[in-house]
């Protein structure tokens, strides 16, 4: 039986040479989030503390660290529940244990939440820890991992900014619930931002696919709808 006070999970981006890639933007070490937000069913609220990680510095210098400054974001809610069972999206987890199918839909709602996070802040957000029952283990921001020798550099950590998330987030959980073109193409889009710091090539076709995708979406057909010429060889008009 599921604690009803509900899980959590961290949200945060994951340490790396070029943290956002070509693409977006920068990795911003002193951005925290400004104030607790709803979105859908997650609620996210600023972590309360800084969290610094260290990576090598490869393929610049094999043998060195350089540190990694984050504010994770605090993400809860509720389980599903008896959502799973009368949800018709859910149809396909009726056939998992209870356990198993309310992890599954959180894992979702997580995803979900990282990929608007990461548009929201044009950076490579994703989920840190997995959903935790809070019966299990209070919502917190681990402690950072002792300073390592090799570590370049010993500046202290900037004094937060905060910063607010676009309205736009207000409502677009919804409309991703029903929009499933465009739920696909932020995932797409999401898994190219990952990708563009080692692999920028195949994230390339992860935003062609993103767009590709999202010009299907049903809010978007009649403002790209255009009618289609014949073809000069064949006189065939390509179908829609």
């Amino acid at each position: 039986m599921r604690d009803e006070s509900g899980w959590w999970g961290l949200l945060g981006p994951v340490p790396s040479q070029t943290p956002s890639g070509i693409i977006a933007v920068p990795h911003d070490r002193a951005a925290v989030l400004d104030q607790k937000y709803e979105i859908g069913p997650v609620t996210i609220r600023p972590g309360g503390r800084r969290l610094t990680e260290y990576l090598r510095s490869e393929p610049f210098q094999l043998d060195g660290l350089t540190w990694f400054e984050t504010w994770p974001v605090i993400a809860q809610g509720k389980w599903p529940g008896n959502m799973i069972e009368t949800d018709p999206r859910c149809e396909r987890l009726k056939t998992l244990s209870g356990q198993d199918a309310n992890e599954r839909v959180v894992a979702m709602w997580l995803h979900r939440t990282a990929c608007m996070y990461s548009l929201a802040t044009r950076e490579a957000w994703q989920v840190r820890t997995a959903a935790v029952d809070q019966s299990t283990r209070p919502p917190t921001v681990p402690e950072d991992w002792p300073k390592p020798p090799m570590a370049f550099g010993d500046e202290p950590g900037l004094d937060p900014v905060p910063r607010a998330l676009p309205e736009w987030v207000d409502g677009a959980w919804e409309r991703l619930e029903q929009d499933e073109k465009a739920s696909r193409a932020l995932s797409a889009w999401h898994q190219g931002l990952l990708l563009t710091p080692s692999f920028p090539s195949y994230a390339m076709v992860a935003f062609c696919g993103a767009i590709e995708t999202i010009a299907e979406s049903p809010a978007l057909k009649d403002l790209i709808a255009v009618e289609s010429a014949a073809c000069d060889k064949c006189g065939n008009v390509p179908k829609a």
